[in-house]
């Protein structure tokens, strides 16, 4: 799985690797302690399909969690954690930071939400059965915009994001025990190395419509990689 990632980093899909990734699509991923394989794919459009149609199949009300943004807004609008989170019961989630790396608990955790929990009424915390880690009552986090070591923007928000499905960007950094990819759409260097190298083995893998054009790297990485 080193070798084909490899080949993938510098933009070389060898015959072999090629084959190796076409492979995955008869592969069947079973789900986790209830979690099912997430999915990555290079378009909002399609994450944002697959985790709409997903949450209106659970029963029961949606809870809307607005995060509490502060200073400036232009300065904190990438940030990782969403400014708007809409959960149910049975929600397939993905935790945005680590908590307790021993306890795996860590970004790209994935598990599902157990209870909305309120204190006085406001929700306190948001309890969820990872696949690895079992509960956990996550609670808001704070994430910052600094510079020169001042605060330019802030934002309070649950460090959770939907995880049935991802986009290929979104999921820069983090590790998934379960995935399957679409490369569909894949036109950016280096993203379907980017998209694969999430996953934490081969036989955990499942790739779809790949295709040996979409594996492209940036002439002067490559070009660096020769050199060294």
């Amino acid at each position: 799985f080193v070798s084909l990632l490899n080949e993938l980093r510098v933009g070389r899909a060898s015959p072999a690797t090629c084959a190796k990734l076409q492979a995955t699509v008869a592969r069947g991923l079973r789900a986790v302690n209830g979690i099912k394989p997430t999915e990555l794919f290079a378009r909002n459009v399609d994450v944002d399909a697959v985790n709409k149609r997903k949450l209106q199949e659970l029963p029961g009300a949606e809870t809307p969690l607005m995060a509490q943004d502060e200073g400036d807004e232009n300065k904190i609008k990438d940030c990782a954690y969403p400014k708007e989170l809409i959960l149910k019961v049975d929600a397939q989630v993905m935790l945005l930071k680590n908590i307790d790396v021993k306890a795996k608990l860590i970004n790209g955790s994935r598990g599902r939400v157990v209870a909305i929990q309120q204190k006085g009424g406001t929700i306190d915390s948001i309890k969820c059965e990872f696949a690895h880690a079992g509960e956990w009552n996550v609670k808001r986090d704070d994430a910052t915009v600094e510079q020169a070591g001042k605060v330019l923007a802030s934002r309070s928000q649950f460090p959770l994001r939907l995880a049935w499905a991802v986009t290929i960007h979104k999921a820069q950094g983090q590790t998934l025990d379960l995935l399957e990819v679409d490369l569909r759409g894949c036109r950016e260097f280096g993203q379907a190395y980017v998209a694969v190298s999430r996953a934490t083995a081969m036989k955990k893998l499942r790739v779809l419509n790949f295709d040996p054009s979409v594996v492209r790297a940036h002439p002067r990485a490559v070009e660096y990689v020769d050199r060294l």
